[in-house]
Formats: structure tokens, C-alpha cells, sequence
């Protein structure tokens, strides 16, 4: 026991607050390392395969059964019909869970969408082209190798310099 005249002792000695605070610092580390695997995994879609709460799952199957109707439309003369179906393709590629990647590519439409990036003209199907074409490519290696072969990536690159904020 410690006379009157002498301070008590620290309890924490200061190696051990060294040790908590580096371990502290590694868990830290760890949670940021598993929160950005989980970013990456559901932008990729790697993991479940089941529908989520919303039923994603039954929207899409819908979806992907009009898709020969979506692809003709894209086609189509007016300019109007294609920039809706462009959105339609978009919102498809949207889809949180499981996006229809591979069917749309197999639709051919890659190319049209490559395409519409240098309608500079036409401002808001650049724009619904380019997300379509980021959502392929953030599926697997395969998805994006597609889009690159297309040519989307030179497209890409001129629309950075666009006078349209989009």
C-alpha cells in the first residue's frame, strides 16, 4: 500500500494502452477491409442468388422476357423510341440483385449503346447509353472485356470532354 506522501501507481501501464491501442487500430483496419469486400461483392454480384425483399428477382424475369421487343426498339427510326428503350435497358441493368449482364450482352446490344455515346446531339441518350454500359461493366472481367472490345472506353474519354454536365 502506498504511504501518504507517494502518488498510487498507474493502473494502466503504458505498454498495455500501447498494445489496446494497436489492436484497436487493427480491428478497425479489418471492418473497413470486410465493409469494402461487401461494396465490391454486391456490385459485382457475387454471393446470393436468391430474389431480395423487393422481389428484384420476378421484375427482372419479366424484364428479360421482353427483351427482343426492348432490342428491336432500340433499332427503331425514331429517336424518342430508342432513347426509351435505352432507359428501359438501363433500368433492367439496374436491377440491385442479379442483373440480366449476359443476357443483354447476347442481346448484341453493346454496340448500339457504344454508338449512341457520340450522339452529341442528343445529350440524354449519351447519358442513358453510358450508365448502361458501366452497369455491363461492372460485372464480371468477362462483362467488362465486352465493352471494351466495343469501343466504349475511347467513347468514354471523349465524352469527358461534353459541354453537358451529364
Amino acid at each position: 500500500m502506498a504511504s501518504r506522501g507517494q502518488q498510487p501507481r498507474s493502473v494502466k501501464n503504458t505498454t498495455n494502452a500501447e498494445d489496446a491501442r494497436m489492436q484497436r487500430m487493427r480491428n478497425t483496419v479489418e471492418l473497413r477491409k470486410q465493409k469494402t469486400d461487401e461494396k465490391l461483392k454486391r456490385l459485382r454480384n457475387v454471393g446470393d442468388s436468391g430474389g431480395d425483399a423487393l422481389g428484384n428477382s420476378e421484375t427482372s424475369q419479366l424484364d428479360v422476357a421482353r427483351l427482343p421487343e426492348i432490342t428491336q426498339a432500340l433499332y427503331a427510326p425514331e429517336e424518342q423510341t430508342q432513347e426509351d428503350a435505352t432507359r428501359e435497358f438501363r433500368k433492367l441493368l439496374s436491377i440491385e440483385r442479379n442483373p440480366p449482364i449476359q443476357q443483354v450482352i447476347n442481346a448484341g446490344v453493346v454496340p448500339r449503346f457504344v454508338e449512341f455515346l457520340s450522339k452529341w446531339q442528343r445529350p440524354t441518350l449519351q447519358f442513358e447509353a453510358a450508365w448502361a454500359l458501366t452497369n455491363i461493366a461492372s460485372g464480371t472481367s468477362e462483362h467488362t472485356h465486352v465493352c471494351v472490345e466495343r469501343g466504349a472506353v475511347p467513347m468514354f474519354v471523349q465524352l469527358l470532354n461534353s459541354p453537358n454536365d451529364d
